[in-house]
């Protein structure tokens, strides 16, 4: 757990660096480069036992990410692609990693994805095209009877994402699924529809 320790106190000082963006500059490259560390990351440490030490690791990395949205919007616009990526890993370790021995692991760690998410919102321009393969992952986890737990974790997250999609986005995620595919994810998107009005914070 040594190395899980080292990262962690790693994503604290880049945390405490990106504070002071009018004395660090951060280019897109470095952003890239830090995003696919992040996404190998948590495919490598998601596989230990440890919960806590996953749930630490996924939560200074959430937050690593929602600093770079609020710190560096432009720049983090630029890597599309690798943003996507790392997201993507975010939702799988908590449909696939956390728990579920521990029912509170999920939960925590949704909450810290749904304020990334949410975040992204604002950038749904850049990002809308970019996040249906994410929902489609989320909608053939229900299908496969996803644990109550999880979903809960997930939701708010996936509705953020679905904030950000326009019609056409939503009608191209349906011809990918199968009928059950729709049927599952019809009942989630009203669902979305009758209780997620955006407000923003």
């Amino acid at each position: 757990f040594e190395s899980v320790k080292v990262a962690n106190s790693v994503s604290e000082l880049l945390l405490e660096i990106m504070k002071h963006k009018d004395v660090v500059t951060i280019k897109e490259r470095d952003i890239a480069r830090l995003l696919s560390q992040i996404a190998c990351s948590l495919d490598s440490i998601g596989k230990l036992s440890s919960n806590e030490c996953k749930s630490e690791f996924f939560s200074l990395s959430c937050a690593l990410v929602t600093s770079l949205v609020q710190r560096f919007p432009k720049q983090l616009c630029v890597c599309v692609a690798t943003m996507t990526i790392t997201l993507q890993k975010f939702f799988q370790f908590i449909l696939m990693r956390v728990g579920p021995e521990e029912e509170t692991s999920p939960i925590k760690a949704g909450r810290d994805l749904a304020r990334l998410c949410e975040m992204l919102v604002a950038h749904r321009d850049v990002f809308k095209k970019h996040i249906n393969g994410i929902i489609l992952e989320f909608v053939d986890a229900l299908g496969d009877n996803l644990e109550p737990t999880r979903k809960k974790a997930v939701a708010p997250s996936v509705y953020f994402l679905l904030e950000m999609v326009s019609e056409h986005e939503v009608n191209h995620l349906n011809s990918l699924l199968d009928p059950t595919g729709r049927a599952v994810f019809q009942s989630f998107y009203d669902g979305f529809k009758k209780r997620h009005i955006y407000k923003g914070t």
